[in-house]
């Protein structure tokens, strides 16, 4: 049996999670155990590092999807003048 995730206001399925057995469910709690421990020596200056390279990168994908979008928009407006100018030329 899955977990569902729903949106409160439309009930729309928002994502769906497998049940974990106990063996997945321990080695995921004893992975994020030592994930905290190695992060919390970490110093604030590391962090600020990574965090900043984190932000980058997102900033990057954010861009070249905001271009890919850009770029089909343009595409389709175009394709849209040039059936609006063969169908007045057509009357």
């Amino acid at each position: 049996m899955a977990y569902v995730s729903k949106n409160p206001y439309n009930n729309e399925v928002m994502a769906e999670f497998d049940t974990l057995t106990d063996v997945e469910f321990e080695a995921k709690i004893a992975k994020a155990e030592e994930a905290f421990k190695t992060w919390k020596e970490t110093s604030f200056a590391t962090r600020t590092q990574i965090k900043k390279k984190h932000d980058d990168y997102e900033r990057y994908r954010l861009s070249t999807r905001l271009s890919r979008i850009k770029f089909f928009f343009t595409r389709l407006y175009r394709l849209a003048g040039d059936q609006c100018q063969r169908i007045s030329r057509s009357k």
